[in-house]
């Protein structure tokens, strides 16, 4: 993963290009869906077939440059996770234009080309289970927690900046800074005066970054002598949010 609020919209399309390029299952994937455009035009294919798999392309493509414009600041491959069943949706396609050509009849064949295409969807079952099952017991960790703690306390009178662990309710975006966007310096947090801070303890440590937003909301609750209020545990991690709030607001 890489983070960096930095980057100009080239770096950003590059890191998140090669992050697509570090999956073997998303390259093979889309060599497949670029050979099975290239078939089907050479065949009398119908045209919603080539038009479907054109669209699987593009989608592909469109999904790299809307994380490049969107997310300089969290790059990372799980955040490709949403196009896996565009993935298998250009393998089964390639597959099924394999299948229709004459001179591929043989079963034994068909059978080993199927076996040869699953190879990687079942190489990722493990991974997909695991991420299902934390996505189930969503309620278990630490951003839910914080999200029913600030929907049951904050008030449209309060302002709360905060990092990315902690889930501020929509409706309460107007009186929320992210660190970010909006609250990245210490003096940007001056300005917005929240009278509560939430961060991550320990604070993220990043081989490619030091952090400094996180440290800025840490130092803001220091020099405002903030009061801890509040400590959300993970019960699956050493992770945990602390919630700090103003005395005298």
């Amino acid at each position: 993963m890489t983070k960096n609020t930095n980057l100009n919209f080239l770096d950003t399309f590059i890191l998140w290009l090669n992050i697509y390029k570090s999956s073997p299952l998303f390259v093979f994937s889309m060599i497949l869906n670029i050979l099975n455009i290239i078939i089907i035009l050479q065949k009398k294919n119908s045209n919603v077939e080539k038009i479907f798999n054109f669209t699987l392309f593009l989608i592909i493509v469109s999904t790299i440059f809307y994380f490049s414009f969107g997310n300089k600041t969290n790059i990372g491959l799980y955040h490709y996770e949403a196009i896996y069943p565009i993935i298998i949706l250009q393998l089964l396609l390639f597959l099924k234009t394999i299948l229709d050509l004459s001179f591929f009849n043989k079963i034994q064949f068909k059978i080993l080309l199927i076996f040869l295409l699953l190879i990687f969807p079942i190489y990722n079952v493990g991974p997909t289970i695991k991420n299902l099952q934390q996505r189930f017991l969503y309620k278990e960790g630490i951003s839910y927690k914080s999200y029913k703690y600030f929907k049951e306390n904050l008030t449209f009178n309060d302002k709360i900046a905060n990092d990315h662990t902690v889930a501020i309710p929509f409706y309460m975006k107007d009186i929320s800074c992210h660190y970010w966007q909006g609250c990245n310096t210490y003096n940007q947090i001056l300005n917005f005066q929240p009278n509560y801070v939430a961060f991550s303890d320990p604070l993220p440590v990043w081989g490619w970054s030091e952090n400094l937003e996180g440290k800025a909301l840490k130092k803001y609750t220091e020099d405002k002598k903030m009061k801890l209020i509040k400590s959300i545990e993970d019960k699956n991690s050493n992770s945990r949010i602390l919630i700090f709030k103003l005395d005298n607001f």
